[in-house]
């Protein structure tokens, strides 16, 4: 694509289309009634891994609005009410972890410039 109007054009409707399908999907995930554990047995596993965080999505909303959507076309319905409903912020911020920690080691002021590149003769 070589002429940036165009290109500016179709990024503003894949945006517009984002919104779309996250808002659909936002709005399923907020209409879907949450499961109550007084209906359960007490011997019901959801009993013993209930905890103080909220249960974790299992589909995304993107993908939910996706399906949404395309259900809706298929059969000739309207799309659902679209809303973008914000989550509470977290009470506190863990810090990252790394996977694998990396370790580099600074050359020496007197090393050759291929040498400066690697880490102990390998390259990172």
């Amino acid at each position: 694509m070589t002429d940036p109007a165009r290109a500016k054009r179709l990024w503003l409707v894949l945006a517009l289309a984002t919104i779309l399908v996250v808002s659909v999907g936002v709005s399923a995930e907020a209409t879907t009634p949450q499961p109550v554990l007084e209906h359960l047995p007490l011997t019901h596993i959801a009993r013993w891994r209930k905890g103080a965080q909220p249960p974790r999505r299992q589909i995304r909303c993107f993908h939910r609005g996706q399906l949404l959507a395309l259900a809706a076309f298929a059969c000739g319905h309207a799309l659902p009410l679209m809303a973008l409903i914000p989550e509470p912020w977290p009470k506190s911020l863990a810090p990252p972890t790394l996977l694998c920690p990396l370790v580099y080691t600074l050359p020496e002021a007197g090393a050759s410039r291929d040498t400066a590149d690697t880490n102990d003769g390998q390259h990172i």
